[in-house]
């Protein structure tokens, strides 16, 4: 899944038991990745999604949790591809 659209693969994650989102930008290496923060906290973390929620045509990660209920999305400021 390339984030910053670079055509580089890069890697999202979710950490249950800490709440934590973040991503891994691929540097253009196979081997070098760089650990970016997304959100932090969240109880009842689930698994996170990677979609254009706001049809700009860059990708978005959507973030859900179960306790409280929350669906939310942190958008990417890349720019789209013409």
């Amino acid at each position: 899944m390339c984030l910053v659209l670079d055509c580089d693969i890069d890697i999202v994650v979710s950490e249950r038991t800490g709440g934590v989102v973040g991503w891994y930008e691929n540097s253009g290496t196979s081997q070098t990745f760089t650990q970016n923060a997304v959100a932090g906290g969240i109880t009842g973390l689930r698994p996170v999604m990677v979609m254009d929620v706001d049809s700009d045509g860059d990708m978005d990660i959507v973030v859900g949790a179960a306790s409280p209920f929350l669906v939310d999305y942190y958008e990417s400021d890349c720019c789209a591809l013409p």
